[in-house]
């Protein structure tokens, strides 16, 4: 397998490395100054490790780390929801709660749905890799799905953003208004 490196790829590593250093900056500066920018520091871990998965695609890097196979979702469900909590927990004045875990059902969903693949040998995901690599319009059907029709995690995920923008939205506006 020739291993691809173009405009997308590049675009990728940028996105890697800026991705690196602000979640550096944040751990390192933002915790420490204000506990609240937690949910920051994961959403920006995980959208590095999600576009990482995304260059390993499009790069054709996948078939030297399959364990990876199908990961890059896990970190956009764990992302999404983390700009939400940033803005709550900054207008709101608060840290977590156990009723935040609510946040995480999504990701059940995906891990129980997938985990046929997850728990496959690294043999059988090299063979998806390539079956996908092959065909990178394939990719986000999400076709090895157990309990859904193929395209709906790629759906449901962009659903899933859409309703924490608004959720966002909403509550900024009302802070907003109060101030």
């Amino acid at each position: 397998m020739e291993i691809s490196f173009d405009f997308i790829t590049l675009i990728h590593l940028a996105g890697i490395l800026l991705g690196l250093v602000s979640t550096a900056v944040i751990l390192y500066f933002g915790i420490r100054s204000n506990p609240a920018n937690q949910p920051l520091a994961i959403g920006q871990i995980c959208i590095t490790l999600g576009i990482f998965v995304s260059f390993s695609l499009v790069s054709k890097l996948m078939v030297h780390w399959p364990f990876m196979y199908r990961l890059g979702n896990v970190f956009f469900l764990v992302f999404i929801p983390t700009s939400y909590l940033f803005t709550v927990f900054n207008i709101r004045k608060r840290l977590w709660k156990w009723q935040d875990l609510i946040h995480i059902i999504p990701l059940l969903i995906y891990l129980v749905d997938y985990w046929d693949v997850f728990s496959l040998s690294s043999a059988e995901k090299t063979r998806l890799v390539l079956e996908d690599i092959n065909n990178l319009d394939i990719v986000g059907q999400f076709r090895q799905s157990k309990y859904f029709s193929p395209g709906f995690h790629q759906k449901f995920r962009m659903v899933l953003f859409s309703v924490y923008w608004v959720a966002q939205a909403v509550i900024l506006l009302r802070w907003v208004r109060n101030q």
